[in-house]
C-alpha cells in the first residue's frame, strides 16, 4: 500500500508499506526489499530518490512482516511503486501499483 503522508511546494512524500509472507517451503534466506518510485516519465528503469532498501533477516515458513520507508515524488510528476522481494534461496517476488500522478 502507498498513503500519502504530506506534501510540500516541491514533493510528495507517500509512506510505502509492503506485506510479506514467507509460503515455504523452508526457511527463506538473506530476504531482501527494495522499495522505488519508477519515473515513468524519465525513462525505463529510472527511479526517484531516495529508494531503498531493506534487509529482513532469514525468515522462517510461515513468517508474516512488513517493510516499510517513505517515498518522495515530485509534485505533478507520474510515478508508479514497486515492491521487490528478493533472498539468496528464492525467485524474486515483484509488486506494482497502477501510475498515478504524486
Amino acid at each position: 500500500t502507498a498513503e500519502l503522508e504530506r506534501t510540500d511546494l516541491r514533493f510528495a512524500y507517500y509512506r510505502v508499506r509492503c506485506e510479506i509472507e514467507n509460503l515455504g517451503p523452508g526457511a527463506a534466506a538473506g530476504p531482501k526489499v527494495h522499495l522505488a518510485a519508477l519515473a515513468l516519465a524519465q525513462g525505463e528503469g529510472m527511479v526517484w530518490p531516495p529508494d531503498c532498501t531493506l534487509d529482513l533477516g532469514d525468515y522462517p515458513e510461515g513468517a508474516r512482516g512488513r517493510a516499510e520507508a517513505t517515498l518522495k515524488i515530485p509534485r505533478g510528476e507520474t510515478a508508479r511503486i514497486r515492491c521487490v522481494v528478493y533472498g539468496d534461496n528464492f525467485q524474486p517476488a515483484e509488486a506494482l501499483s497502477d501510475p498515478f500522478t504524486a
